[in-house]
């Protein structure tokens, strides 16, 4: 296990002056804890907790020991949502190296205490899997506590992060043995033992893409005790609708490269005017339909 230090000091050097501050204030004055975090929070946009929120849904592990102890804890391949979390609470990274060169490395990321309690509360409205779970975990400490509204933005903003956790987004090249010749194949979509969750995500789908037949659940249950749950998005156009609109708050790069593989095949497709999934480009309303959407959505 190796540990790596924070190198950006840019969330983390507000932090890093309120220390003194903070290691005067005793562990369980949470409000007056909480008035010196807020201090470092006024310029961190919602969809940073909305993303996190999506992301602890899907990888995050939240614990309460007997003791009271209170911890959360993120384990990925992908080093991106680690260390800005790290970065912001002021805590060290750990890389796990496996002796097997075909397993990847790991990074972890743990928060403690009250740090872990302000990360809690700050999550705890966008959250949709593990709300109750964590909402219960900040009442023991804040009986009074209740979660704010949130919009459309933030339900977007987590699915970037639910997508970056449980999700797969990849455009790979298969070999046609009729036709003799490469093809690209899409694989876009979400994955889960919840069946709560796969249904709001489906629903939540099927509003920004506008495509129901586009969106298919297929449940699986080969070698498992749990009924998994494959939420699969057809279409290319649609794939990529939806890959323009998780792009600007996701995190993993190597997602993201393949949300850019597939707008450049439709760039390929669109000059040689031939078919995108459901858009025919030698279509002229094909066209002036697809020059008109606008996918990005920002805050």
């Amino acid at each position: 296990m190796i540990q790596i230090p924070s190198k950006d000091k840019k969330l983390s050097s507000a932090w890093k002056l309120r220390e003194n501050n903070i290691n005067n204030i005793k562990r369980n004055s949470y409000k007056e804890l909480d008035k010196l975090l807020n201090n470092n929070i006024h310029n961190v946009p919602r969809s940073f907790w909305a993303y996190h929120a999506g992301m602890t849904d899907g990888d995050g592990c939240i614990a309460r020991a007997k003791n009271g102890q209170i911890s959360y804890k993120l384990q990925l391949c992908d080093l991106e949502p680690i260390s800005e979390l790290a970065e912001f609470y002021d805590v060290l990274v750990k890389k796990c190296v496996f002796k097997n060169p075909n397993w990847n490395d790991i990074f972890e990321v743990t928060i403690h205490g009250y740090k872990a309690i302000h990360f809690f509360k700050m999550i705890a409205p966008y959250m949709k899997e593990k709300k109750l779970e964590t909402i219960n975990i900040i009442r023991s400490k804040e009986p009074r506590y209740n979660p704010c509204k949130i919009n459309l933005t933030d339900c977007i903003n987590w699915l970037s992060g639910y997508m970056d956790a449980e999700g797969t987004f990849k455009v790979k090249q298969r070999y046609d043995k009729t036709r003799k010749k490469y093809y690209p194949l899409c694989a876009v979509g979400f994955f889960s033992t919840n069946k709560r969750i796969i249904d709001y995500v489906e629903n939540l789908l099927k509003f920004l893409l506008k495509n129901d037949d586009a969106i298919k659940i297929y449940p699986s249950i080969k070698n498992r005790k749990k009924i998994k749950y494959n939420l699969l998005i057809s279409y290319q156009d649609v794939q990529l609708k939806l890959g323009e609109i998780l792009k600007p708050n996701m995190r993993l790069k190597r997602k993201i490269i393949h949300i850019n593989k597939l707008n450049n095949m439709c760039i390929v497709k669109m000059k040689f005017k031939k078919k995108f999934g459901t858009i025919d480009f030698n279509n002229p309303e094909h066209l002036k339909q697809y020059n008109n959407k606008e996918w990005r959505i920002h805050e």
